[in-house]
């Protein structure tokens, strides 16, 4: 993913694609969610389970432990690094999903800026992707 992102659908939207029977602990709200151009550094909803209660959150994108001054909070990262670098060892444990509706990368064609495309799922189906976080 790189770097933006879309969340309109409502948190329910998301969570009845997921078909799981938990009941639902709700911070983000009932509404439409509806945010199209979600910035690293900004918050992102969640879902994430503690026992067997699913939780959606909203999230700060991006992680930066406290003794990592000397570098901006990456935004994504290699399951590897994430899974055995000390960087993230603190938030591993903290595994989540972020429900979206789809996410944009930027292509160099050679020009003076580089081209945006959106992704998504052909049939609109909420996409869902692999997150750690510090959590609530």
């Amino acid at each position: 993913m790189c770097g933006r992102l879309s969340q309109y659908r409502g948190i329910h939207d998301f969570v009845a694609a997921l078909s799981m029977p938990n009941a639902l602990a709700n911070s983000v709200g009932d509404q439409p969610i509806e945010r199209y151009n979600v910035a690293p550094s900004t918050a992102v909803a969640l879902l994430h389970l503690q026992g067997d209660l699913l939780h959606a959150d909203q999230v700060r994108w991006g992680w930066r432990p406290h003794w990592a001054k000397d570098r901006a909070a990456p935004i994504n990262a290699r399951v590897e690094k994430v899974a055995h670098g000390p960087f993230f060892r603190a938030i591993w444990p903290h595994r989540a999903i972020t429900p979206v509706d789809n996410w944009f990368e930027w292509v160099d064609e050679g020009g003076p800026k580089k081209q945006p495309y959106l992704i998504r799922r052909r049939d609109g189906a909420p996409i869902f992707c692999a997150a750690i976080g510090q959590l609530p």
